[in-house]
């Protein structure tokens, strides 16, 4: 910030008091939810929930065995494992990648997920035609 400030001529130059002030040596270390699941098995696995399904976080934290069963919410929350998928496919992801954010081992199963809205079919159509074809 002192070094944006003198370049911007806010500050004199040369008059940085954080100059020759070493940098912290601590490696800067990737983190991962999965790190924590032995500390906090239920917190890991509603954040996980949100991540997997967009559910509100009301939805998953007042979320109750009664809950989930036939016709019940287990229905929706499998819905949005496909919305999910196909959002992201329509965003440009390949499915490798959405593959691999759901869980599924194989490509042919999210394959399944990634539904796609027609109108990113007809805009997928419009690409593909000749420049003379379109309108």
């Amino acid at each position: 910030m002192m070094f944006r400030a003198e370049e911007w001529g806010l500050r004199e130059r040369g008059s940085n008091p954080c100059l020759g002030i070493a940098k912290n040596p601590r490696n800067h270390v990737a983190r991962f939810l999965d790190a924590r699941e032995a500390e906090w098995p239920e917190a890991v696995a509603a954040i996980w929930l949100l991540a997997l399904t967009g559910c509100r976080r009301s939805e998953v934290l007042d979320l109750r065995w009664r809950d989930i069963g036939k016709n019940a919410i287990s229905l929706r929350l499998h819905d949005l494992r496909h919305t999910a998928a196909s959002q992201a496919v329509m965003a440009g992801e390949n499915l490798p990648l959405v593959g691999k954010l759901l869980g599924h081992r194989r490509h042919r199963t999210t394959a399944g997920y990634a539904h796609l809205a027609d109108a990113h079919l007809v805009e997928a159509a419009e690409k593909s035609e000749p420049p003379s074809r379109r309108r």
